[in-house]
């Protein structure tokens, strides 16, 4: 009712939007909470307004219906049994029951304790798909390999690339890039951890009876919904058998498991990735070493370095011409863009990078950018999409990002920063020939140490802070002449 005091308005609505006594049945001693958005609204302003009326109104319903008041949830929001979002857009009220509870991102293999500075696990696994590696995945689970016009090539199979994340913190890239490439639904794992945990601590019915004649859930649950009196058990159970026989039918798909391998120089933070990687049950798959990334090495990584120097001995002989020296856009040049990234090789193989090195900002969770941001980042990045830093290209050693940063991170704080980007410089000369990495980075001024130009910058948005997700494809050193090549130039410079 648009003619009615806000507040009452919200509360009228709410009191009769539902059977109440049983959305939060009394029986379960079921808990409930509020969140609420306000946009565009007469006489609502106040997103805490909207959401106090609108618990006054479920509360009073309650207390008339039954004479029982519930308690707040243990533990917020999300840890209510029936999370209510109310939502106020021009004078219309919309109220939804939240299915999920804890944010969907939350896969269930991290616990409260994570690394300072690591990505959610919905922005690590849309990274690796920016990257490649979802599609690459794909085509290693169908057998194809692009140099067979669609069909399947079952004596040469599409083969991964290793994928390294140099910079691995709690391995959360990591632990996307194996959950992708065995096709395990995200969900599945937090149905999973919730089901470890009741097996472990509870036996019993789905409720009981708390010795006051009222019943309580006996078991954790995964999700919200779960704990709602219409809810359906079979059909979920059902659900998740077929998303487990997707996930097995997509891993005996994949011929060879992919190699991952994560390293990382603090012990702390590698013992997370571990612990991630074995609550995720993808341990077996992942490498984990610790030490300066300018230092690592793997036998992967060699095995793949050789077979790229190869390739590229191959693109310089059909090129007629030296293709490491002549590797510039523009006419009478072999152009970059004849490489492709490692992901669209005929066959596949060869190194994919993709990580998410220190740049003094923690990706917090939520938060928007504003307009004012949006102008300083075309700045100081340059235009999206600009080939080789070429014109609107922007600068990567540009320092006007320095106001984004925030401002108490200490001066070690920055040179272990830029000496972390020097390793990873290093590490990229020695043992990434003909690799493809995907950094992210919300500092335009951190990739300086790289010394190198980014082949593609893509726009991201992530927990409100503004990034870019940079590609760069990496040549490898150029090949020592022979004598006879030697001989052969001296003697064309003389008959010059």
């Amino acid at each position: 009712d648009s003619t009615a005091p806000g507040g009452a308005a919200v509360y009228d609505f709410v009191r009769y939007a539902a059977p109440w006594p049983e959305v939060v049945p009394e029986a379960t001693r079921a808990t409930f909470s509020f969140e609420s958005r306000v946009r565009s609204c007469s006489d609502v302003t106040s997103t805490k307004l909207a959401a106090t009326r609108a618990k006054d109104a479920v509360c009073d319903a309650l207390v008339d219906a039954n004479g029982w008041r519930p308690p707040p949830p243990a533990r917020g929001h999300a840890s209510a049994d029936v999370p209510l979002f109310l939502s106020l857009y021009r004078d219309e009220a919309t109220l939804y029951r939240d299915m999920s509870g804890e944010s969907l991102h939350r896969r269930g293999y991290r616990d409260a304790a994570i690394h300072r500075a690591a990505l959610n696990e919905s922005a690590a696994a849309g990274l690796l798909a920016l990257a490649g590696w979802t599609e690459a995945c794909a085509k290693a689970r169908s057998g194809a390999s692009s140099s067979s016009e669609g069909s399947s090539n079952a004596a040469s199979p599409y083969v991964l690339p290793v994928l390294v994340d140099p910079m691995c913190g709690s391995g959360t890239l990591l632990v996307e890039a194996a959950l992708i490439a065995g096709m395990v639904a995200p969900g599945l794992i937090r149905a999973d951890a919730s089901k470890r945990r009741n097996e472990r601590d509870t036996v019993g019915t789905e409720f009981v009876d708390d010795g006051s004649g009222s019943f309580v859930p006996s078991q954790q649950t995964s999700y919200a919904f779960e704990r709602w009196p219409d809810h359906d058990r079979a059909l979920l159970d059902e659900a998740l058998l077929q998303a487990e026989a997707i996930g097995a039918d997509a891993r005996k798909a994949l011929r060879v498991a992919p190699t991952l391998i994560g390293n990382d120089a603090h012990g702390g933070a590698l013992s997370l990735a571990r612990r991630a990687a074995v609550a995720a049950g993808v341990d077996g798959m992942i490498s984990f070493t610790q030490g300066d990334c300018g230092d690592l090495t793997h036998p992967a990584l060699e095995a793949a370095r050789e077979a790229e120097l190869e390739y590229f001995e191959k693109l310089e002989a059909e090129a007629g011409e030296n293709f490491r020296e002549n590797n510039k856009y523009g006419d009478g040049f072999v152009d970059l863009e004849k490489l492709g990234p490692v992901t669209s090789r005929p066959g596949g193989g060869g190194v994919l990078v993709v990580s998410n090195p220190p740049w003094g900002k923690r990706l917090d969770v939520g938060g928007e950018r504003d307009a004012e941001g949006q102008r300083r980042s075309a700045k100081r990045w340059g235009s999206d999409g600009a080939d080789f830093g070429a014109d609107f290209g922007g600068e990567d050693d540009d320092d006007s990002f320095v106001d984004d940063v925030d401002d108490e991170i200490r001066e070690e704080d920055a040179d272990e920063t830029q000496s972390a980007w020097h390793s990873l410089g290093a590490f990229f000369r020695r043992e990434c020939a003909g690799a493809t990495a995907h950094l992210l980075s919300g500092d335009a001024g951190a990739t300086r140490p790289l010394k190198m130009r980014a082949k593609r910058k893509r726009v991201l948005g992530i927990g409100g802070v503004d990034c870019r997700l940079l590609e760069y494809r990496i040549l490898p050193p150029k090949r020592e002449k022979n004598l006879d090549e030697l001989v052969r130039e001296a003697r064309e410079e003389e008959a010059i």
